[in-house]
């Protein structure tokens, strides 16, 4: 039997952060069974991507697919990955929705070892299932700018050794990104959001 869906949204802050934790633990450790569980049975992901050396369906249905695609799928192509939100911390949701939540990701291309870093927004969604919890609806991606820099392993060191995981302030994302050279699209569009926030 299918979980029963018995509310949704408002969620209460403490569980979104866990919710979102649990999205990057499936996501970027290798584990596709805590990735699914971040999900709902009926979930859903929508892309919209102005970088063009990533692709993605625009929409992916259904908890199975999403944690295929963001897991299997993603991980053949990528390694080392770690995924950030900028902020200190979540503040206070309104309708427990939460919009605009900018991001940046430091991996490594597994065919050509080059560093890959990717910066957008999130827009997030959530249900709670009877016997399973709080789990996100729909999760809304925005891949704003990435770029792939050559690197002989000290530039994704650099970068993930000076942010804070998951949560990272944004003071401190834009300091790190100032360690490597190329990244300068990526570092003007988070600092634009961070002070239009």
């Amino acid at each position: 039997m299918s979980a029963q869906i018995i509310e949704k949204g408002p969620i209460p802050l403490d569980a979104a952060s866990t919710v979102l934790e649990t999205y990057f633990d499936g996501k970027d450790f290798n584990q596709p069974k805590v990735l699914r569980t971040a999900f709902a049975n009926h979930g859903v992901v929508k892309f919209t991507i102005d970088a063009e050396i990533i692709d993605f369906p625009s929409e992916i249905r259904g908890g199975d697919l999403i944690a295929k695609t963001l897991f299997e799928d993603f991980h053949q192509q990528f390694v080392d990955v770690r995924s950030y939100y900028i902020t200190d911390e979540l503040g206070e949701l309104s309708d427990g929705v939460i919009k605009g939540l900018h991001w940046l990701v430091v991996m490594k291309e597994r065919q050509t070892g080059n560093l890959r870093v990717g910066t957008g927004s999130y827009d997030f969604t959530f249900v709670h299932e009877a016997f399973l919890g709080w789990r996100i609806d729909e999760l809304k991606i925005h891949i704003q700018e990435m770029v792939s820099l050559a690197d002989a392993g000290e530039g994704i060191r650099a970068l993930q050794g000076a942010l804070s995981y998951p949560w990272t302030p944004g003071v401190q994302a834009l300091s790190a990104l100032d360690q490597v050279r190329g990244l300068e699209g990526i570092r003007t569009y988070l600092a634009a959001s961070i002070l239009s926030a």
